[in-house]
């Protein structure tokens, strides 16, 4: 969770770099996953990001892999130990309850992401941390686009109503998520049933971050940018 102003600030206005990353990022996920997964859940995070918050939020490096905390389901780093920025994990035992749950538990993360990218909030936020970062700051986001959504008022802590960290599971209407049937995202959220593929190692996905690391250290512009285009053709075909 640990940010401060003047960081977020800067990586937030010099967005083409870390755009430019994302992209690198999807394709070495995509492909070290072997599945539509990772790619569907890229771009549901670009459509959250454009409608529900404006756009506002750093490129997400969306990963399938063990959050930080084994009774966690999800979680987001503002910036991963390898310099990886906007980080969000999703356990594999989210994807088994099929496509919806999900998309719900992506944009409770990134509900974090706005509040630590856009609002400040970082290990100083005495408030935000005693409501284990589910406080008023991240509360009011819930309730902001959960009126875009037409979802039902939620609470920091449960106090006058349903929890805001279970939002928006908290508020869905009984049989939303209806019965798993699946690993992947499919049908009705933009991708084909494919086979469910072995998840990758914690030791490959280790590589791969340390490989984004030394790239976003080492390679220039233009050599982003190259590999940008590559990628962006290759997403479009």
């Amino acid at each position: 969770m640990a940010s401060t102003a003047s960081h977020k600030n800067t990586i937030v206005r010099d967005s083409n770099v870390s755009a430019r990353l994302a992209h690198v990022a999807l394709a070495a996920q995509v492909e070290l996953q072997g599945s539509d997964c990772s790619r569907a859940l890229y771009q549901a995070a670009q459509a959250f990001n454009a409608e529900l918050f404006e756009g506002a939020l750093l490129p997400l490096f969306v990963e399938i892999t063990p959050p930080g905390s084994m009774r966690a389901l999800a979680d987001y780093r503002m910036r991963t130990h390898e310099g990886v920025d906007s980080h969000i994990r999703i356990g594999h035992r989210v994807l088994e309850r099929g496509a919806r749950f999900t998309l719900d538990v992506l944009l409770h993360e990134m509900v974090h992401a706005y509040c630590t990218e856009l609002l400040g909030v970082d290990e100083n936020d005495k408030t935000e941390r005693a409501y284990d970062w589910h406080g008023p700051k991240f509360t009011a986001q819930c309730n902001r686009i959960g009126r875009k959504l037409g979802l039902g008022e939620v609470f920091a802590k449960g106090r006058g109503g349903p929890k805001s960290s279970q939002w928006p599971m908290s508020v869905r209407p009984a049989g939303y998520y209806g019965e798993p049937t699946a690993t992947e995202p499919k049908g009705d959220e933009g991708t084909e049933p494919s086979e469910p593929k072995a998840p990758p190692t914690v030791d490959d996905q280790e590589k791969i971050r340390k490989q984004l690391a030394r790239l976003l250290a080492k390679a220039d512009r233009a050599t982003l940018e190259a590999v940008a285009i590559v990628v962006g053709e290759r997403l479009a075909g």
